[in-house]
Parts: C-alpha cells; sequence; structure tokens
C-alpha cells in the first residue's frame, strides 16, 4: 500500500505539472500537440482522483459509466497527440484525415451512451461497450499509429514508440490483475503498475516535446533574422513616411513578442525543475505550495501584452513572487528589501513587463546559490527625469561566479540580459543605460551592483 501511496502522489504532481506547462505553452505558441497533450492530462488526472478517491460510492453505482467515460475520452485524446506530436498528417494525410473522423465519431457516440445508460441505471450495458468494443479498438488504433510512425522519418519517434507502449503495457498488466482478481504482485498493487507505465509515459513524451521546443525558439530566431531584413527592405523602398511607420511598428511589435516569450519559456523550465525537485524528495506540501505561487505568476505573465508598458508597481509584484518561488527552494534564505524614494507614484511610473526579473535572478544563482545568507536590496529612486533602479546583492562577486558556472549556464544568463537590453531598446531607443559594479572590501569581493537607468 505504501508503494502504491507514493506512486500515486507522484503521478498527481506529474500531472497537475504537465498539464500547466502544456496549457501555457499552447496559449502562447498555438501548437496543436500542447493542447492534445494538456486534454489528456486533464482527463487522466480527472479520472485518478475520481478512481482514488471512492467518489462513486455504492449508493452512486449508476455513475459507474463515468469512469469508463473518462478514459474513452483521455486514450482517445492520447492518439490524437500522437498524430499531432509526429506530424502524421503530413505523411498520410488521406489515412489521417480517416482516423481523425472515426475518433472524433467514437468519442461522441461513446459520450451519448454513456450519459443514457447514466440517466437509465444500465451500467451493464456501457460495461460490455468499454471492455468488449472499446479498448479493443483503442489498441488496433493504437499499435496502427505505431505502425504508421515507423514508416516516417520523424526524429521524435523513439519517444513516441517508448511512451505509447510503456503505457499500453502497463496498463494492459494492470488491468488483467484486476479482471483475475489477481491484485498484489509482491509489494505492487495493479493500478500500480497503470502509474508506473503513466510516469514512463510522461518523461517520455516530455522529453521529446521538450525537443519540439528547443525547435521552436530555432524558428523564432529564424523569424527575428527574417524581420531584421525585411525592416531594411522597408527602409530601403518604402517610399510614403506614413506606411513606413505603420509597418515598422508591426515589425517592432513581432520582436517584443519573439523576445517575450523566449524569457517567459526560460522562467517555465527553471520553475518545472523546482516543481520536480519537491516530487522527487516526496515533498507534497510544497509541491503543492509551489504550484499555487508558479500558477499565479503564469497568471500574470499571460495577462500582460509584451509590447505595452505596465505600472512598477506591478513589476516589483511580480519580483516578489518570482523571489518567493526560488525561496522555496532555497529554505526561505533570500531576503529582498525593496526602497522606493518619497514621491516616486508606483502606480503611475511606467516601465516595459519583465525587465528585472533576469537580474534578480542572476544575483540569485550566479552570486548568492553558494552563500547561507542571501540578501538582495531592491532601489527606486528618481534622477532628474529619470527612474534609477539599483539591485544589489551580497554574493560572491562577478569574478568568481564566472569561474564556477558552466558554458551552458553563462549562455542562460546572457541571453537573458541580452534579451532585457533588447526589449529596453525597443521601448527606449538608446536613452537607458545598464550598469555593472563589482563590490570590493579589502580587496576581497563583497557582492554585485546592477543599476539599471530609464526615462521616466
Amino acid at each position: 500500500m505504501e508503494v502504491t501511496s507514493f506512486l500515486w502522489h507522484i503521478v498527481i504532481a506529474n500531472l497537475t505539472i504537465f498539464f500547466i506547462i502544456s496549457l501555457f505553452i499552447y496559449k502562447n505558441i498555438k501548437e496543436e500537440v500542447f493542447k492534445y497533450y494538456a486534454v489528456f492530462k486533464f482527463f487522466l488526472l480527472f479520472y485518478l482522483i475520481i478512481k482514488s478517491g471512492n467518489i462513486i460510492t455504492p449508493e452512486l453505482n449508476y455513475l459507474r459509466p463515468l469512469n469508463w467515460g473518462i478514459q474513452v475520452v483521455y486514450n482517445i485524446y492520447l492518439s490524437y497527440f500522437g498524430i499531432s506530436f509526429l506530424k502524421l498528417q503530413n505523411y498520410f494525410p488521406k489515412t489521417i484525415k480517416h482516423i481523425r473522423y472515426i475518433l472524433k465519431n467514437v468519442l461522441i457516440g461513446s459520450s451519448i451512451l454513456c450519459f443514457i445508460t447514466i440517466v437509465f441505471s444500465y451500467t451493464i450495458f456501457y460495461f460490455y461497450f468499454f471492455t468488449f468494443i472499446y479498448l479493443p479498438f483503442h489498441l488496433l488504433i493504437s499499435f496502427y499509429l505505431l505502425y504508421l510512425a515507423s514508416k516516417t522519418q520523424a526524429n521524435e519517434r523513439i519517444y513516441y514508440f517508448l511512451g505509447t507502449l510503456s503505457y499500453i503495457v502497463f496498463a494492459s498488466i494492470a488491468f488483467i490483475l484486476t479482471i483475475t482478481q489477481n491484485i498484489y504482485i509482491g509489494a505492487f498493487s495493479a493500478v500500480s503498475f497503470f502509474y508506473i507505465g503513466i510516469l514512463i509515459e510522461e518523461y517520455s513524451f516530455g522529453y521529446g516535446l521538450s525537443e519540439k521546443i528547443k525547435k521552436i525558439y530555432y524558428d523564432k530566431l529564424t523569424t527575428e533574422r527574417k524581420l531584421t531584413l525585411a525592416q531594411k527592405k522597408i527602409n530601403k523602398h518604402l517610399k510614403s513616411e506614413v506606411d513606413k511607420i505603420k509597418i515598422e511598428k508591426q515589425v517592432k511589435d513581432l520582436k517584443f513578442i519573439v523576445m517575450n516569450s523566449k524569457m517567459n519559456s526560460h522562467f517555465i523550465f527553471n520553475a518545472l525543475n523546482s516543481i520536480k525537485h519537491y516530487i522527487i524528495k516526496s515533498d507534497r506540501d510544497n509541491a503543492i505550495n509551489y504550484l499555487g505561487e508558479f500558477s499565479e505568476f503564469i497568471r500574470n505573465i499571460l495577462e500582460i501584452d509584451p509590447t505595452k508598458m505596465i505600472s512598477l508597481e506591478k513589476e516589483l509584484n511580480n519580483i516578489n513572487l518570482y523571489v518567493s518561488l526560488e525561496n522555496m527552494r532555497f529554505n526561505n534564505e533570500i531576503k529582498l528589501k525593496t526602497i522606493v524614494n518619497y514621491g516616486i507614484s508606483l502606480e503611475n511610473t511606467k516601465v516595459p513587463p519583465f525587465i528585472l526579473q533576469p537580474f534578480i535572478e542572476n544575483a540569485i544563482w550566479h552570486g548568492l546559490a553558494s552563500k547561507k545568507n542571501k540578501n538582495i536590496k531592491l532601489i527606486v529612486e528618481q534622477q532628474n527625469d529619470n527612474i534609477v533602479i539599483s539591485i544589489t546583492d551580497n554574493g560572491i562577486g562577478r569574478k568568481k561566479a564566472s569561474k564556477l558556472s558552466f558554458k551552458r549556464e553563462s549562455y542562460k544568463k546572457s541571453m537573458g540580459i541580452d534579451i532585457t537590453k533588447n526589449i529596453l531598446k525597443n521601448f527606449y531607443e538608446n536613452n537607458f543605460s545598464i550598469n555593472f559594479l563589482d563590490l570590493y572590501d579589502n580587496k576581497a569581493p563583497i557582492g554585485t551592483k546592477v543599476i539599471i537607468e530609464i526615462p521616466k
């Protein structure tokens, strides 16, 4: 029972994480593969919560078809996911068109049948449909999609094979053990095998999806180059100054969106690693708390238009939320002190969105990570017609941090700062400055100070 409970907590946490991440990525880049995966994870999570919670009691036995109906839904969306994941419609357009049509009608028919059997309390009828009609159909479709996948040159095939086969094999073992009433094999219950299959499927598909995201990053970089070329052509060929201004604004807005999506995705994957850290430690409470904070941060990102400024008050609130997320990784060792000089209206002062987060992140991960007392002071003041924001940490200093950092980590750091510089340049042209100061005490490094100066 302990093994089953342990696996259940990991599976539920993972399903929640993958659902939120997939939904967020779909909202940002509109790739349907993430939509199908999010729906699949949602209904699988819904099914496991109902199943494990014994919500359908003997008195509510007439609702039993709901259990099987939900399984039909998430399995059909798993098939949709497989088609989109490998882009099988590009290889077999007619075949996939017929398969999609069949899946759609099975989903509709199953839902209607489930509703009828619940209304008329004819549970056994849907059980027969699910066991002797739908399950063989699902296995046939799954293996046929695997066969089609083997005929393609898609790089993601290996992840699809591993994820799908492990899910089918372990789910089948759980089903056979259940109907034969062999509930336990050693310390493993029948449902434990289902959980294991889900975990293998998640990490297989998760890795495959991460490869897709890398490709999307590459495509966005290509888009940026094309936008730059387009802007040059505009300057060269357009005669009408009005048309030139309109098109340049469109190009500028597209650049904002490209740069902002990079920063958002970078933070999401850092957060995902933090949540996995709690799951590995079986720290369920902290994982749930982190998910709550993380969801709020994501909602803030989604609500913000990257082409428009936000209030300094909202920017500082986002920083506080971000630091609270990082603090959960560092056992509340990070102390952030924010000082706003008298006369500055946080509500009326406007700044580009998420320009401070990369500097706070660098301070935490490159300057303070190896120290026990982690202090960050953020000061906002006005100098003439400019707003000056300074971020000071008591870290190990940039020189020592650069020696400890791997090349990959250094790339991430420079990428975050470079993106911020480009965002500021698009808002203020060259009317801003970012300066880094190394702080010393008797030649010993005692931290780093970043000074950002922008027009008010």
